[in-house]
């Protein structure tokens, strides 16, 4: 008597031919279950191909020369999560870039992110926290807005996470990970797989720029200007001298209001 092959499932192959006759087990693949599925497969992999039916975080079923395999998800996918066919929608973009793959940059004039879908700048900037140490570091460099009845928080320290810069005072807001949650929540984030996912909320465009893509001139009184201007229910670019947040250096100046405003030069300033 021979043994069945070892991939066989349940190690039940044909008395005659000694075919697998259940099929492969989930390791195995090929005519006779000979071959090992690829590395880094999850539940098996196709009988015919060796094509992984799943593979572990960070990577996707795909072919290598005919051969199946568990390939890299793309390092633009925040985390670097993909779905099965290797597209970014587990968990978005790294900041900086957007589409299905994330394979395109965000315009130049966004401050920090933009849509998945659209590539439009956007204030609201996710950013992943992976380790223990960076979650006691957040709590560490926030704190509790005053007046706002602890419902809204903010940096206190400069803090730099996910790659990304966070300056004194960024609104730290509750979405994400921490959606209806307050800061002492903060311990209680789930670091483990792609990290927890938090947002801080900055200007959508650098400084001088606004529009949907931040790519229009702030007007040449502004240094600083709205992304939008309402207008007949239509959002237009805040690219008018009635839209400045901050006024320019060059001649003396100040906002006539708490912006957006007008900017007033200031006679008689030297």
């Amino acid at each position: 008597d021979k043994a069945c092959p070892q991939g066989c499932m349940g190690d039940r192959c044909d008395q005659q031919e000694g075919k697998c006759v259940l099929g492969c087990d989930l390791d195995h693949w090929g005519v006779d279950c000979e071959n090992t599925c690829p590395q880094f497969t999850k539940d098996g992999c196709d009988r015919g191909t060796g094509k992984p039916n799943n593979c572990e975080p960070t990577r996707f079923p795909s072919y290598l020369e005919g051969q199946g395999v568990c390939s890299m998800c793309p390092e633009t996918c925040r985390s670097q999560y993909c779905d099965k066919n290797g597209m970014c929608t587990v968990n978005g973009c790294e900041n900086g870039f957007w589409g299905e793959a994330c394979e395109k940059r965000c315009p130049d004039g966004c401050s920090a992110a933009c849509t998945q879908d659209g590539g439009e700048c956007v204030a609201d900037v996710p950013v992943s926290v992976h380790t223990e140490d960076e979650r006691q570091e957040l709590d560490d460099a926030t704190e509790y807005i005053p007046s706002t009845n602890c419902n809204k928080q903010r940096t206190k320290d400069p803090i730099v996470l996910d790659g990304l810069d966070i300056p004194v005072g960024t609104e730290l807001l509750s979405k994400g990970d921490l959606k209806g949650k307050t800061k002492s929540k903060i311990g209680w984030l789930d670091t483990s797989g792609p990290g927890a996912k938090i947002f801080f909320r900055f200007p959508p465009c650098k400084p001088g720029w606004t529009g949907l893509n931040c790519n229009i001139p702030c007007h040449l009184t502004c240094s600083i200007c709205v992304q939008f201007r309402e207008e007949d229910g239509r959002k237009l670019p805040g690219n008018t001298e009635d839209d400045c947040l901050a006024c320019q250096d060059i001649h003396p100046s100040t906002l006539l209001k708490t912006g957006p405003a007008r900017c007033e030069c200031i006679t008689d300033a030297t």
